[in-house]
């Protein structure tokens, strides 16, 4: 049986990762989790919708956000993930939406960041 890699193993795998480019990179993981109110019987959320999973900036100066999916699961961003991609995108940061280490480090050496 095929053991599956789970999200936030992956996340913290990439931590360590982005860890070793300490000079270059000042991230943190941005946990955006629903708390259960009994009271009220459902979840409140709180902070920016679709925020993406680790957010911080490059040594530059520009921000970089990074979406974390479970290995094979990069399909399921969901609207608002997008919406944020689009947004950080468009303020000439840097999104990257990876499955992945060997997925995030493809995308930064592309985009010349390490």
């Amino acid at each position: 049986m095929k053991n599956k890699i789970l999200e936030n193993d992956v996340k913290r795998d990439i931590m360590t990762f982005l860890n070793l480019y300490s000079s270059k990179f000042f991230v943190w993981r941005q946990n955006n989790a629903g708390v259960f109110n009994a009271k009220k019987g459902k979840y409140i959320f709180h902070g920016l919708p679709g925020v993406a999973d680790i957010i911080g900036l490059t040594k530059f100066g520009k921000f970089i956000a990074i979406e974390v999916k479970a290995t094979g699961k990069k399909n399921n961003q969901s609207e608002a993930q997008k919406e944020f991609e689009k947004n950080i995108n468009e303020y000439e940061g840097y999104y990257f939406l990876v499955d992945s280490v060997d997925d995030l480090e493809k995308q930064l050496k592309e985009s010349n960041l390490i």
